[in-house]
């Protein structure tokens, strides 16, 4: 729903020729939706049909009442989205489940994604709303209607149904009679509550004739002004007089706001101090402008600002969002030493010479120490540019405490870009403050209301547009004005702010060095992989699968919840010192080697494997994959067969042994003799770099961007360091994934200077401390700056002794673990079939696919791909686990039970996850929720729904004993509806 409907529900369904006459006008007054409630009018299957094509000429869609019974509903829904209608009231919606009502919402948008959904649950208690909550409702009719303005329950209301759906208020309900007291003052008064006080609107059609004006000037405003078709906090501000309530409705990105006042004084004006209201609203860079239906315009409103008998006034509240800054450098230094000092600057990393990481759309949070000497109040911004923008966006900061500041700002573009923390000496604060103190000292200010009049003539020469106006406008009206009266305007918020807006850089001084942010897609960040053997997919056991038979299993793939598709090496593997079966010395005839062994006379990095098929099947393949929803990810493995075409191409870039024989790949006391390393070290270095740039550029232009990189840590960390700036500098969104199991400090390095994503120790993090630790340790401080892991229970090389003796309960337990700790995480191809026969003493599998061709059943029994697909549904359902630093444990009394939680910052969805470690025992053991953390009293009551089992249960208090049976369900996935609790 991008913007909130404004429906007017007509009383019948009109023939043809009225629909056709009244349906424009009432286009023109600004409704966008007509509503037909009357169920008898709906069974009109014919005349429904007829005026949702008339009304879509008219450019206004039709919404229609549902029953309330699921089955029913959904073959409602159907029906009618058939005939053109999108538009949907549930009444009395709470008689069905929410999990009901999500799949008949589902339903209806994977056929129409625009349609609108709306709940009534009138005339109850906030607990029939609040069982609404995750159905997908886009609004929610609220209680408006008969709010005095004055008592609290109306806020609080609204405050609690937020997290359910927008708002849909109503000045009356469709088919109510008419209030025989209802005199005109108060009839606009209601179109006013309802209008200003909903996200969407209702009107019934027999309010037409009366108001039509107003009416299509609410619509004019609720279509202009953000904060009245979109949801978002409303704040009760004081506004110093009893009788008038001060509402600040604000959007959920805060950057416009609307002042709404309502003289609840039916009989006499009233005055409000708008001035100490403007105070009262903590953002920088406020404008404000009266926008009540038939006001006059105005950019200085005046204060005290009367509101007539009953009047209800509406003020828009712009924040300066950002600035922008053209030059692609920051400004010059003060030609001066700066007089300010900016220190402890975070985020940053290595002093900033490497890059932070965040995600598009996240918000970046930076702080820093600011001060200067001497007594002057002195002003801050954060500056940021990305690397294909044209300027530096700049967001104000603001102070913390003990001289701390703060500022965000959002990230809307993938890449790399730099920020820094600029302040500089606020003049106009600093005059202020001073002469507030004399004045309350009662000292002669007439010299410094000179000065001040100077200053603001100044401001009047920096700035632009509206700003010099409303400046030129405040100096004007200061003329007017004898000095006490003089002295107040100028020492005024309305003035303060409007200076405010035209700063006086002159001694603006930056952070040294500028700060450096990685910018990722979402991808990097969130996935669920699947690392896939390609010529392991078919069904003949003597030769490899083509990228048809990889394209077959697509579809299964996609339906396990999958995102990313991860190919192994599909280069041809060289002929010399083939490796055979179980990593044995010789190949036998037709055995495949290892695809790591890359390069034959076929062709090297930048080839296919012949047996798998050709460059134009590969496309095909990527096609596949891109039209399932999903992408694909390349392994780059930096190392060659003895035959790979480099070794006679450039001899150079490979060591020879004293007697002149090639040097073969070693970690002794193993030997490789199927692989050769390239030299790093040699003279040609250079043209090295270039070339296996050059490979990830072509598979880039080949439509891969995700990048699973092989042993990075055994290859020179600057060279990914310019690999991947390189790479970023033209192809942003491309990715890639560190496969590095060695020494924490280097996996740390290799982090920080560009990849993506990394693998972990988690495949080796088996017991209740240690998996605390860890990723104690990655959520927690600077590497949750950084690191994103991306956890594999197994991989080819790897079968971890846990699992080769777990059993199924072994393989879904570390599947709970994997997807829910970490929001990128992957599975190798066979761990769905709990595959585990081990090489006897060893991590590694048996009959390895990577020596063989291997054929699966991937149906066979004791799979667990229900668990998986079930795992991945919740995963894209849930704006919590998509996230990494969230991240808590909780305290569970059994050794073997680890519970922990991810909750979104505002605790509108929370995840509880327990899960036994022991595969073998039932577990019993008290878990205990973090009842602050929720939002609730340490005997509050919430509700949960089991992601596993669908069960639903209702808790008080924060100590519970649960059970946990490996054999069945080894882990419980809990989402918490609290009951009660704070929004």
């Amino acid at each position: 729903m991008q913007t909130a409907p404004r429906i007017l529900a007509l009383s019948t369904l009109t023939d043809d020729a009225a629909a056709s006459d009244q349906l424009p006008a009432i286009a023109a007054l600004g409704f966008t939706m007509v509503a037909l409630f009357d169920p008898a009018a709906a069974e009109n299957r014919g005349g429904l049909a007829r005026l949702a094509e008339a009304a879509k000429a008219a450019g206004l869609r039709v919404m229609v009442a549902l029953p309330p019974d699921a089955s029913t509903a959904l073959d409602r829904v159907h029906e009618d989205l058939a005939i053109g209608v999108d538009g949907f009231l549930a009444v009395s919606a709470d008689r069905l489940a929410s999990a009901e009502w999500r799949h008949v919402i589902g339903a209806a948008r994977a056929i129409a994604p625009q349609a609108v959904f709306a709940a009534e649950t009138l005339g109850g208690d906030a607990n029939r709303a609040q069982s609404l909550r995750g159905a997908g409702f886009d609004l929610l009719l609220n209680s408006v209607r008969w709010w005095d303005g004055r008592e609290p329950w109306f806020l609080d209301q609204q405050a609690a149904t937020r997290p359910v759906a927008g708002s849909l208020g109503f000045p009356d309900l469709p088919g109510m009679p008419a209030d025989p007291t209802d005199t005109d003052r108060i009839r606009r008064r209601r179109l006013m509550m309802a209008a200003t006080l909903s996200t969407g609107w209702l009107v019934p059609a027999t309010w037409l004739g009366h108001d039509d004006a107003m009416i299509a000037e609410i619509n004019r405003l609720k279509a202009l002004l953000p904060s009245l078709n979109e949801e978002g906090p409303m704040t009760r501000l004081d506004s110093g007089t009893p009788s008038v309530t001060a509402i600040l409705r604000e959007t959920g990105i805060r950057d416009d706001g609307l002042l709404i006042l309502i003289n609840t004084d039916g009989s006499a004006p009233q005055p409000v101090d708008f001035d100490a209201l403007l105070g009262a609203i903590e953002r920088d860079g406020i404008e404000s402008h009266d926008v009540t239906p038939g006001a006059s315009p105005t950019t200085l409103p005046p204060s005290p600002l009367l509101l007539d008998a009953g009047e209800i006034r509406l003020v828009r509240i712009a924040y300066e969002h950002e600035r922008l800054f053209g030059p692609a450098e920051l400004p010059a230094a003060p030609d001066r030493p700066s007089r300010i000092i900016i220190e402890r600057v975070t985020p940053e990393l290595d002093g900033g010479r490497l890059p932070v990481k965040r995600v598009v759309g996240e918000t970046l949070e930076v702080s820093a120490d600011i001060f200067r000497d001497g007594h002057d109040k002195i002003a801050a911004a954060l500056w940021l540019r990305s690397q294909d923008s044209g300027a530096w966006r700049i967001a104000p900061m603001h102070h913390v405490d003990n001289d701390r500041w703060a500022g965000r700002i959002t990230l809307d573009r993938i890449g790399d870009a730099r920020f820094a923390v600029g302040a500089w000496t606020d003049h106009f604060a600093s005059w202020r403050d001073e002469v507030a103190k004399k004045r309350a000292a009662g000292r002669a200010i007439g010299l410094e209301l000179i000065e001040g009049r100077e200053l603001l003539a100044a401001a009047i020469e920096r700035a632009e547009g509206e700003d010099a106006s409303r400046l030129r406008d405040i100096k004007d009206h200061a003329l007017t004005l004898d000095e006490p009266v003089r002295a107040e305007f100028m020492l005024s918020n309305r003035v303060a702010l409007a200076m405010a807006r035209v700063p006086d850089h002159g001694d603006l001084t930056f952070q040294e060095p500028v700060g450096r942010v990685m910018v990722d897609r979402e991808g990097a960040r969130f996935a669920a992989w699947y690392e896939m053997f390609p010529r392991s997919q078919g069904t003949d056991p003597t030769k490899a699968a083509s990228f048809a038979d990889c394209a077959a299993r697509l579809p299964e793939i996609r339906e396990l919840g999958f995102d990313v598709v991860y190919l192994v090496p599909i280069h041809p593997i060289g002929m010399v010192n083939r490796k055979g079966r179980n990593n044995s010395t010789t190949a036998a005839p037709g055995e495949p080697g290892s695809p790591y062994a890359i390069g034959s006379t076929a062709g090297g990095h930048d080839a296919i494997d012949p047996d798998i098929g050709t460059i134009d099947e590969f496309r095909g393949f990527v096609r596949a994959v891109h039209d399932h929803g999903m992408e694909v990810a390349m392994d780059f493995a930096v190392q060659c067969a003895p035959d790979h075409p480099w070794l006679t191409e450039h001899p150079g870039w490979f060591k020879r042994r004293p007697d002149g024989t090639i040097k073969f790949a070693e970690n002794p006391p193993k030997r490789y003799e199927d692989i050769v390393n390239v030299d790093f070290d040699q003279p040609d270095w250079k043209g090295l770099w270039e070339a296996l740039r050059d490979v990830i550029r072509f598979w880039v232009d080949e439509g891969v961007k995700i990048f699973r990189v092989d042993n990075p840590h055994t290859k020179p960390v600057a060279f990914w360091e310019w690999l991947i700036a390189d790479i970023r500098s033209t192809a942003p969104d491309v990715l890639f994934l560190a496969e590095a199991f060695t020494r924490p400090k280097m996996m740390r390095r290799l982090a920080k200077i560009g990849f993506s994503q990394s693998y972990s120790y988690f495949t080796w993090r088996n017991d209740k401390r240690e998996i605390i630790d860890y990723l104690t340790e990655l959520t927690v401080g600077e590497s949750a700056q950084y690191y994103r892991p991306n956890f594999f229970p197994t991989t080819p090389d790897i079968l971890p002794s846990y699992l080769q003796t777990s059993g199924r309960a072994g393989f879904v337990i570390r599947l709970v673990l994997a997807a829910t700790l970490s929001p990128v995480y992957g599975l190798y191809n066979g761990y769905e079939l709990c595959e585990a026969e081990p090489v006897p003493g060893k991590e590694e599998f048996l009959n390895s696919e990577k020596y063989q061709y291997k054929v699966w059943d991937w149906d066979r029994p004791g799979n667990i791909k229900d668990e998986i697909a079930r795992i991945n549904r919740l995963r894209h359902d849930s704006p919590a686990l998509r996230l990494f630093d969230n991240l808590r444990f909780h305290e569970a009394t059994h050794d073997d039970v680890l519970f922990y939680s991810k909750m979104t910052a505002d605790r509108t969805e929370q995840v509880f996850v327990a899960v036994t470690l022991d595969p073998k025992r039932v577990a019993r053991s008290e878990i205990v929720f973090p009842m602050d953390a929720m939002g609730l009293p340490w005997d509050g009551s919430f509700e949960t729904e089991d992601l596993f089992t669908g069960e639903r249960r209702r808790w008080t208090g924060a100590r519970h004993a649960i059970l946990l049976d490996p054999e069945t369900y080894p882990a419980m996935i809990l989402r918490i509806r609290p009951v009660g609790a704070e929004s």
